[in-house]
C-alpha cells in the first residue's frame, strides 16, 4: 500500500505593517480632506457670506471672528479647528466605514460624499449657531456648509485612493504611519464622543443613533483587520453587518441633519 502525505496549506498572514499603513493612510486622507474643505472651503464660504451680507460687516460671528475681516490668525484658526480638528473627527468615521462603501467608481466617491454628509454634517450645520439666523439667505448658508461636509468626503476618498498609495509602500511611510497611530489612536475616544455629548460637538442634539451604528461598523472593521492578519478572508456575514451598520449610520445621520436644517429654515 502506497502511503501519501499531504502538506498542510500555509496560512498567508497579512503583515501588520500593511494594516498600519492602510489605517494611518485613511486617517491622513480624512485629515487632509478636512483641511482642504473645512479650512479653505470654510474661508471661501465665509467670504461669500460677507459679500451677500454687506450690512453685517464688522459683527462678531458664532466662532468669534469678525464678519468680512480676513486675518492670518482667523484663517489659521479656521484651518486648524474648523479643518484639521473636524477632519480628525471625520477620520474616525472614515476608517470605520471605508471598507463597506462600494468599490466601483464613481459610485464610491459619491457614496463617500453622502456618508460624510450624514456622519459629519452635524459639525457644520447646527440650529444653535446664530449665524444661520442673522445671515441671509439661510438656505444659501445651509447649502454651502453642508456642501463642505459632503465635499470633504469626496476629497477624502480621492486622496485615499490616489495620493496616499503613492507613498504607502515606502519605509518612511511605515514609520510615520506607526507614529500617527500611536498619537492618534488615543484621540479616537474623545473624538467619537462628539457623536454622543452636546458639550463636545457644540450642538444641542448629537446624532447618537448614527454614532452608535458607526461604532458597530468600526467594531466590524477591526474584526476584518484581525481576520486579514490571521490570513483568512472576511466572512460574508461580517461584510453584511458592516454594510448594514454603515448604511444605518449614514441614514440616521442624514435624518438628524434634516432636523437641524428644518429648524434653521
Amino acid at each position: 500500500m502506497e502511503l501519501t502525505t499531504e502538506t498542510p496549506s500555509v496560512v498567508q498572514r497579512e503583515p501588520i505593517a500593511l494594516l498600519v499603513r492602510e489605517i494611518a493612510g485613511a486617517a491622513m486622507a480624512a485629515a487632509l480632506g478636512g483641511v482642504l474643505m473645512g479650512g479653505v472651503g470654510g474661508r471661501i464660504a465665509m467670504r461669500v457670506s460677507a459679500i451677500v451680507n454687506p450690512s453685517m460687516t464688522g459683527r462678531i460671528s458664532e466662532n468669534g471672528n469678525r464678519i468680512g475681516s480676513v486675518t492670518p490668525d482667523g484663517t489659521l484658526a479656521l484651518i486648524l479647528f474648523g479643518g484639521l480638528f473636524a477632519g480628525m473627527a471625520a477620520g474616525v468615521a472614515w476608517v470605520a466605514v471605508r471598507p463597506w462603501l462600494p468599490q466601483r467608481q464613481p459610485v464610491r466617491r459619491w457614496t463617500a460624499a453622502v456618508a460624510a454628509l450624514g456622519l459629519a454634517g452635524f459639525l457644520v450645520v447646527q440650529s444653535n449657531n446664530f449665524d444661520f439666523f442673522i445671515l441671509d439667505p439661510a438656505w444659501l448658508h445651509v447649502v454651502m456648509f453642508a456642501g463642505i461636509a459632503g465635499g470633504a468626503g469626496a476629497v477624502t476618498e480621492w486622496i485615499d485612493g490616489h495620493i496616499v498609495p503613492l507613498f504607502r509602500d515606502s519605509a518612511g511611510f511605515t514609520v510615520g504611519a506607526s507614529l500617527i497611530l500611536l498619537i492618534g489612536a488615543p484621540l479616537a475616544v474623545p473624538l467619537t464622543g462628539m457623536f454622543f455629548f452636546d458639550d463636545m460637538c457644540f450642538c444641542e442634539d448629537p446624532p447618537r443613533v448614527a454614532g452608535a451604528l458607526m461604532l458597530v461598523a468600526l467594531a466590524v472593521t477591526v474584526a476584518s483587520w484581525i481576520t486579514r492578519w490571521r490570513g483568512r478572508g472576511v466572512p460574508p456575514s461580517l461584510r453584511l453587518v458592516g454594510w448594514v451598520a454603515t448604511g444605518g449610520a449614514v441614514v440616521a445621520g442624514l435624518e438628524s441633519l434634516a432636523g437641524e436644517i428644518g429648524a434653521i429654515l
